[in-house]
């Protein structure tokens, strides 16, 4: 939904199937990052569409940077408190 057709699906699709995802938790929010050769290295921000994620109580927002032949896709809480275990719940998620 973010990336929509800005980057070639023959460049996404190798990306989404990745084996190899790197994911850090900042603590404001989680940050999972797949690389792959065929990726740009100028930087771009894919914002658009607003992506809600909820999940109980707790809402998220999502970002992708894509960078460095990296793709990134940030999820981060509006509040700040991700409770443990977030990653292991179902999120539902709608555009606005």
């Amino acid at each position: 939904m973010l990336i929509g057709d800005q980057l070639e699906p023959e460049i996404l699709k190798p990306v989404l199937k990745s084996d190899s995802v790197d994911v850090y938790f900042s603590g404001a929010g989680y940050f999972a990052t797949a690389s792959d050769e065929a990726l740009p290295t100028a930087r771009s921000v894919f914002s658009s569409p607003i992506i809600i994620g909820r999940s109980n109580e707790l809402e998220v927002g999502f970002v992708v940077f894509v960078q460095d032949r990296e793709l990134t896709l940030e999820c981060y809480d509006y509040v700040g408190d991700f409770p443990d275990g977030f990653r292991d719940q179902d999120v539902s998620i709608r555009a606005t």
